[in-house]
């Protein structure tokens, strides 16, 4: 089941954004949870990363769209981000931001229908990605997009996902090469790090969800640069 945040202070769109996104779901017999947030700054200020979708309205009162979703990309870099707007002129800056679709209002039943279920597809193609391993002899898989970092201790890798450790032995440098095309970057000789979960960089040290790590010297010069191309990829501000 998927869970789809719709940020829009103007509650009769929504409701009807919200109806659309529904009829979708019950067409394709799969389950989905919708919720609309009319108060945008609170959204974001209060906001708890459960969210596989996230629809803004671009034409909010205090602050745009735009802005409200690149701080969200601050919080939550993973989750996909869409537009659904009477403004057209947004389009251009929302993919710069990598969001996933640009919808004009008033919704159109068919054009809405097909952009969504392209949504839905991209979505799902992103959470496909697992990783599966053997824990005391049963399997056990996780999302590539959960793990934050992976460590290695004698000869066994420490997955650390949000809200759990995974324990198992591996080498390292295997799952390196697995993960080569998924923002994965070696920071250190036991470190195997997402850049989307890091939160702080020193001089020595990295801080990725919560955990400060030692940062290789050798490391720290190709680290900040892939760093800051995906940061650039997200539409952040460079370090």
């Amino acid at each position: 089941m998927l869970n789809i945040a719709i940020v829009d202070c103007f509650t009769e769109e929504a409701l009807l954004t919200k109806n659309a996104i529904e009829q979708i779901f019950e067409e394709r017999n799969e389950g989905v949870n919708v919720k609309i947030f009319s108060e945008s700054l609170d959204f974001v200020s209060d906001y708890v990363p459960k969210f596989d979708l996230v629809l803004f309205e671009v034409d909010l009162p205090h602050v745009d769209g735009i802005s409200l979703a690149k701080k969200l990309r601050k919080i939550d870099s993973g989750v996909a981000i869409a537009f659904i707007t009477r403004n057209e002129r947004g389009a251009v800056h929302g993919y710069e931001i990598n969001a996933l679709e640009y919808i004009l209002k008033p919704i159109e039943k068919n054009q809405f229908f097909k952009k969504f279920n392209a949504v839905i597809k991209r979505i799902k193609q992103a959470q496909s990605k697992k990783i599966s391993v053997t824990v005391n002899g049963d399997l056990r898989c996780f999302l590539v997009k959960d793990v934050c970092y992976v460590e290695v201790t004698g000869h066994h890798l420490v997955y650390h996902l949000r809200g759990e450790d995974v324990v198992c032995r591996g080498n390292l440098g295997e799952i390196e090469k697995l993960l080569l095309d998924e923002n994965f970057t070696r920071i250190y000789k036991s470190f195997l790090i997402n850049l989307a979960y890091v939160e702080k960089i020193s001089a020595k040290t990295v801080v990725v969800n919560g955990d400060e790590l030692l940062l290789s010297r050798s490391k720290r010069k190709e680290f900040l640069q892939e760093f800051n191309e995906f940061i650039l990829k997200c539409g952040l501000q460079t370090v």
